[in-house]
């Protein structure tokens, strides 16, 4: 996917938190007009969702376990 990274790039798409906000009709207008293409990007998009709704649940829950000096994660702790 690497080959659209100068249409995220000239859009302003430069953090995950951008890509993130991306919708459908955002993507077929960077010009992404492969549908296999579109689907791995919706799809990497809603698995960011995810990961940042679990990470919220286990902050909501106590931090998941971790150390002062490490930040949870959905996957663990980041150090």
């Amino acid at each position: 996917m690497d080959r659209y990274t100068e249409q995220f790039t000239s859009a302003g798409i430069l953090t995950i938190d951008d890509a993130a906000q991306l919708m459908l009709k955002d993507i077929v207008e960077l010009g992404i007009t492969l549908v296999g293409h579109q689907k791995k990007i919706m799809n990497s998009i809603q698995a960011l969702h995810v990961e940042r709704q679990q990470a919220l649940q286990m902050l909501a829950a106590g931090g998941g376990g971790c150390s002062d000096d490490e930040q949870p994660t959905s996957s663990g702790c980041l150090i």
